[in-house]
C-alpha cells in the first residue's frame, strides 16, 4: 500500500478485507473505495468488506450538516503481525475540536487476503524461443515457458525467483520431461534471466501485471499426459505477507508422446486410422509398420510416398 495522505487517500494493490473496528463520532461516516473496485461502504462498526482489484485507492469521509466531507486526518500504521494474522489499522479524525485531537471518530482494520501470484498460461517453445508446433512431446523443445501475474498487494522486485516444486518436477518426470538447472550462458542470454539452484529469476512485476518465465528442459523420452505442475516463489520480499499457499501456484501441462503415432503419420499422407503405433523411428522413415487402413478400407503396408 502506499500513503498518499496528502491528497486524502491510500493506494492499495490486490485483495484486502476491511472492517470497521471503531466508530465514536455523532456523525455518519462512509469509506469511498475507487479505482479498479468502485464501491461505497457505511461505516457502521463491525460492517466488513473484502476489496479486490489491481490499483484501488481508500478515503474516508463524515456527513455533518447532510454534506459529506472528507476526514480531516488519517493515520496509517504498519503492515504488522499479531498471533501470525498480518494486518494494518487506519485511524482517522472528522474534525477537530478544541481538547480533542486524537484520531479516533472512525478506526479501520484491513488485512491482506490475495495470493502472492498465479501461473496462467505455459507454451513449449524452441531455442529461437518460437512456440513448438507439436507442443511438449519429443526433443524439439528447449524451454517450458510460462506466464505469472503478480496477484498480491506489492510489486514483485528484483530479487523474485521463481521455481518448479519438488512434487512439481516429479509429475513432470513422470511423463519423461525433465527440469534441467544446469544452464550454459548461451541458453541464459537468449532468455534474459539468471538461475538460482533450480529457482529461475523474474523482472520486476507491479502488482496485476505479468511477465514470462522459462525452465530448461529435456522433453526427449516424454509420454503423454497432463501432469499438474506446482510452481513457487521464492525470495520476494512480500512473501511474509501471506501464508503458504499464497505464493504456490498449480498448472496443468499437456505433455505429447516423444514417439510419433502411425495416427500422426497416416494423418499427414492422408492415410486414414491408424491400427498401431511406433515406439521408435525405423531405419527407411519412409516405411510404416505395422499396417495403415486407407480411405478405401485395403490394408497397405510399406512406403510412404
Amino acid at each position: 500500500m502506499t500513503d498518499l495522505s496528502r491528497v486524502g487517500s491510500f493506494t492499495y494493490h490486490g485483495t484486502w478485507n476491511i472492517r470497521v473496528v471503531q466508530k465514536i463520532s455523532d456523525w455518519p461516516q462512509r469509506i469511498i473505495i475507487e479505482g479498479a473496485v468502485n464501491l461505497v461502504i457505511d461505516a457502521v462498526l463491525g460492517v466488513s468488506r473484502k476489496i479486490s482489484g489491481d490499483t484501488w485507492r481508500l478515503r474516508i469521509e463524515h456527513n455533518a450538516g447532510g454534506l459529506w466531507r472528507p476526514n480531516t486526518l488519517f493515520v496509517p500504521g504498519p503492515l504488522v503481525t499479531r498471533r501470525g494474522v498480518k494486518k494494518q489499522t487506519i485511524f482517522s479524525k472528522d474534525r477537530y475540536w478544541p481538547g480533542d485531537a486524537t484520531p479516533n471518530d472512525l478506526v479501520v482494520e484491513l488485512r491482506p487476503a490475495g495470493t502472492g501470484m498465479t501461473v496462467f498460461r505455459w507454451r513449449a517453445v524452441k531455442k529461437d524461443l518460437t512456440p513448438c508446433k507439436d507442443g511438449l512431446r519429443g526433443p524439439e523443445p528447449r524451454y517450458l515457458a510460462v506466464d505469472l501475474r503478480n496477484t498480491g498487494h506489492r510489486p514483485f522486485d528484483y530479487d523474485t525467483l521463481l521455481n518448479i516444486t519438488t512434487a512439481g518436477r516429479n509429475a513432470l518426470a513422470d511423463h519423461g520431461v525433465h527440469i534441467l538447472d544446469t544452464w550454459s550462458d548461451q541458453d541464459r542470454r537468449r532468455v534474459r534471466q539468471e538461475v538460482h539452484g533450480g529457482a529461475v529469476s523474474v523482472p520486476p512485476i507491479p502488482t496485476g501485471e505479468h511477465a514470462t518465465a522459462h525452465f530448461l528442459i529435456d522433453a526427449s523420452s516424454s509420454r503423454a499426459g497432463q501432469p499438474e505442475v506446482e510452481f513457487e516463489l521464492l525470495n520476494a520480499e512480500d512473501l511474509s505477507d501471506y501464508g503458504p499457499s499464497g505464493h504456490r501456484a498449480s498448472l496443468p501441462v499437456e505433455v505429447g508422446d516423444a514417439a510419433p503415432t502411425i495416427a500422426s503419420i497416416s494423418e499427414r499422407h492422408g492415410l486414414g486410422v491408424s491400427t498401431g503405433r511406433l515406439t521408435a523411428a525405423p531405419a527407411d522413415p519412409t516405411w510404416v509398420s505395422p499396417e495403415v487402413i486407407s480411405p478405401s478400407g485395403q490394408a497397405r503396408i510399406g512406403r510412404l510416398s
